[in-house]
């Protein structure tokens, strides 16, 4: 019996040393979540201390993903660097803020804009996903696609200036009504 007792007052002391997140947790840009600070951050303490379970999602021999859907929350390491975590992201089941205001769950894309000012625009494929990014701030902001890029936009390098205002502008008008459905957080100016 009294073993049981010492066991469960360690359990409780280790759980409580961990990390859960909720309304008040903020991403800091360029620098990472609530107390968790990509700067320093190894993948042992991504995976132990964060009071939920995770799962490892390997992404194409490039990197792999610690997932915890409960939280919301993605750290990402290197495949080439597999101690050191580069990346967090956050999805729908995040409940806090960014440092500036923003909350992805109860706002759009317009007061994105309103927040953060213009975006440097980038579309993936095959997926659509739209980013919003702020490379000087480190954190860009992903928005489901609605559909491709229209095949009349010139992509010559004498038409690139013309071609990135028009893209801004088509972007801006298509999107501002969208919801974000992802944060991602790394260091500035870096390609994360």
């Amino acid at each position: 019996m009294r073993n049981l007792k010492y066991l469960f007052f360690i359990l409780l002391f280790s759980s409580c040393n961990k990390e859960s997140f909720n309304e008040k947790s903020i991403i800091y840009e360029g620098k990472g979540i609530d107390n968790f600070d990509i700067h320093f951050l190894s993948t042992d303490q991504a995976k132990k201390n964060i009071n939920d379970t995770y799962k490892l999602i390997h992404h194409n021999h490039y990197s792999t993903e610690i997932f915890y859907e409960n939280s919301g929350i993605s750290f990402y390491y290197l495949e080439s660097k597999p101690n050191k975590i580069f990346s967090i992201s956050t999805n729908k089941n995040f409940i806090g803020k960014t440092s500036y205001g923003f909350e992805m769950n109860k706002m759009t894309v317009k007061e994105l804009f309103k927040i953060y000012g213009k975006p440097r625009w980038h579309q993936f494929y095959p997926n659509q996903t739209v980013s919003a990014h702020y490379d000087d701030l480190g954190i860009y902001f992903n928005i489901k696609g609605l559909d491709s890029i229209p095949y009349n936009f010139d992509f010559s390098s004498s038409a690139n200036l013309k071609t990135k205002e028009i893209m801004d502008k088509y972007y801006s008008e298509k999107y501002k009504n969208q919801q974000v459905q992802e944060i991602c957080v790394g260091i500035s100016n870096s390609a994360f």
